[in-house]
């Protein structure tokens, strides 16, 4: 397995997108202690000719029974990675970061999806729906 050590990388935050938020008519208040469930998604996307990756995190936000969505939200983090064609893989054509580096990005977009979440569903009946603490080794 890899580690950061044996990494030589370079990574810089560029951008914060808020790309969608979706919310439904939701009861206020919930239940104190109401369970949430979430679907989250986190997609890497890259582009060689600018030297960058997009996480794009994707979030359902569900009720307890997982049956009814009150709200989604869709975020990009653009990391500059000026070192990105060294991980092109020839044959494919493809942009093969190592593990532990997708876990890593991940990470950092699934938290600042968190903080993003915060600011937009303040004051709503979603204000305490906040995302979990997710281990990146767990998204597929």
């Amino acid at each position: 397995m890899e580690n950061l050590e044996n990494i030589n990388f370079e990574i810089k935050l560029a951008g914060v997108e808020l790309l969608e938020n979706k919310m439904e008519e939701v009861r206020s208040p919930f239940p104190k202690g109401y369970t949430f469930n979430y679907n989250i998604k986190v997609e890497l996307k890259h582009s060689i000719d600018i030297k960058i990756t997009v996480a794009i995190t994707s979030v359902d936000i569900l009720s307890d029974d997982s049956q009814t969505k009150f709200a989604s939200i869709k975020t990009a983090c653009i990391f500059q990675i000026p070192n990105i064609t060294n991980y092109l893989d020839e044959t494919t054509h493809q942009i093969e970061l190592p593990v532990v580096t997708n876990q890593m990005l991940s990470s950092i977009a699934i938290s600042t999806t968190r903080g993003i979440m915060f600011a937009e569903f303040r004051g709503t009946g979603l204000h305490h729906a906040f995302l979990p603490i997710i281990d990146p080794k767990q998204l597929k």
